[in-house]
């Protein structure tokens, strides 16, 4: 699967930028946590997916409101 895929380089620009949005991630993590306790902690399940997509409706709310993607 994927033979024909390139590997693309990772410059110094695009690793600071992930290094700004990987910085919200305890933030995410944190109010994730406060609605889906258990989902932080199971694989699978509504808990575990409900937990999932808070976290990243958050990421991309902290990211957005911070300038670093576009909504």
């Amino acid at each position: 699967m994927g033979g024909n895929m390139k590997k693309i380089k990772t410059g110094p620009a695009q690793l600071r930028h992930i290094a700004k949005i990987d910085a919200f991630i305890p933030e995410a993590v944190k109010t994730a946590r406060k609605r889906f306790p258990k989902g932080a902690y199971t694989a699978r399940g509504k808990e575990a997916d409900a937990f999932s997509k808070e976290f990243h409706r958050e990421m991309n709310r902290l990211t957005v409101a911070a300038g670093l993607r576009v909504a």
